[in-house]
């Protein structure tokens, strides 16, 4: 089993940007689980 509880993920950058806010999730052994969302690229040039 795979347990989650209360994940927060902040990206930090000129403007720091929450991605997770008190997620929780579990899986049980023999489950699938896909997750999805929007994919957002920053580039930096040095």
């Amino acid at each position: 089993m795979l347990k989650l509880d209360h994940i927060t993920k902040i990206y930090q950058g000129k403007v720091p940007y929450q991605a997770l806010t008190e997620v929780s999730f579990s899986v049980k052994t023999g489950e699938f689980v896909s997750i999805m969302g929007l994919l957002v690229v920053e580039r930096q040039r040095f």
